[in-house]
C-alpha cells in the first residue's frame, strides 16, 4: 500500500519533472523566434522586451516547479531509505525523518 502510494508519486514527480522540462525547451525556442523577428524588423523593441520578460518569467516559473518536485522526490526517497533500514533492522519505532511535501 505504502509502496505504491510513494510510486504513484515519484511517477507523478517524473511526469511533471519531463514536462516542465518540454516547456522549458519551447520557450528557449519561442526566445530565439523572438529575437529572429526583432532583428528581421518584425517586431518594435518594446513588443521584444514585453515577450522576452514573460518569457522569462515563464522560465523561471517552470525551473522552480522542476526543483520542487526534485527536493520531495528526494525526501521520498529518503524516507523510503529509512523506512527499509528500520525494518532490516528490526527496530520496532523510530521516528521518521521529516519529510515537507510540496503543492
Amino acid at each position: 500500500m505504502v509502496s505504491n502510494w510513494l510510486l504513484g508519486r515519484a511517477a507523478s514527480s517524473g511526469k511533471t519533472i519531463t514536462t516542465q522540462r518540454k516547456r522549458i525547451e519551447q520557450l528557449e525556442r519561442e526566445q530565439a523566434k523572438l529575437t529572429q523577428a526583432y532583428l528581421a524588423d518584425a517586431l518594435f523593441l518594446d513588443a521584444l522586451k514585453a515577450q522576452q520578460a514573460r518569457v522569462q518569467r515563464e522560465l523561471g516559473q517552470a525551473k522552480t516547479l522542476i526543483g520542487q518536485y526534485q527536493q520531495d522526490y528526494q525526501a521520498l526517497e529518503a524516507a523510503l531509505d529509512h523506512a527499509l533500514l528500520l525494518c532490516r533492522s528490526g527496530a520496532l519505532w523510530v521516528s521518521p525523518p521529516s519529510v515537507e511535501r510540496s503543492s
